[in-house]
């Protein structure tokens, strides 16, 4: 923010609590090196208490953790456990599966899945407190596509509430591959017997 938006931000957030809110909360960036949060409160006695907290080395901190998820060559969710909506999707996954980054908090875990008991076999573990570790599964792109996947997923709190941690990765090559290996196997084995 320049001197003038600053100023005017914390104007509309003084207002706002001029007019009956209690709190109000709000995020200044100065100068683009410091970001600090900001909480405003009304006392009993019609003052305004601000507390800035810095928040510079979160924020930089969360910037370089999402840096890594993006680079990563394996499809990376977060997952809301009780809706089983998507809160997080890096690109890798979006690719995979042909989701647009705008339509990620609209899509729902379940949907990407071909046989539903699989999705409900993951459920089950992670509601035990268990985790699935590489487990084969039949997924479903945006279009209807089908492929193989491989998938871990596990318990994973965000933001405060309980959610699910997933990765995968297309196998659907490997499974064509092992596929050929045990068909030219019958024919080898066919060929050997009637001989």
């Amino acid at each position: 923010y320049g001197k003038e938006d600053l100023l005017a931000k914390i104007d509309q957030r003084l207002d706002a609590l001029w007019t009956g809110e209690a709190t109000t909360r709000f995020v200044l960036n100065i100068d683009g090196d410091r970001t600090f949060d900001a909480v405003a409160e009304r006392t009993d006695e019609g003052d305004v208490i601000i507390t800035y907290t810095d928040t510079t080395d979160r924020d930089r901190a969360d910037r370089q953790i999402r840096q890594i998820l993006e680079a990563l060559p394996v499809g990376i969710i977060v997952a809301g456990f009780a809706s089983s909506q998507l809160e997080f999707a890096n690109t890798h996954f979006r690719k995979l599966f042909g989701i647009e980054e705008d339509d990620i908090h609209a899509t729902n875990v379940s949907s990407l899945y071909v046989d539903p008991k699989d999705r409900a076999k993951i459920r089950t573990t992670l509601l035990e407190g268990g985790t699935v570790r590489n487990l084969e599964l039949k997924m479903k792109r945006a279009d209807g596509s089908e492929f193989w996947s491989m998938g871990s997923v596990l318990p994973f709190e965000y933001e405060g509430q309980p959610g699910s941690l997933g990765g995968y990765y297309d196998i659907t090559d490997q499974k064509r591959a092992e596929a050929e290996i045990l068909k030219a196997r019958a024919v080898a084995e066919t060929a050997a017997q009637a001989k």
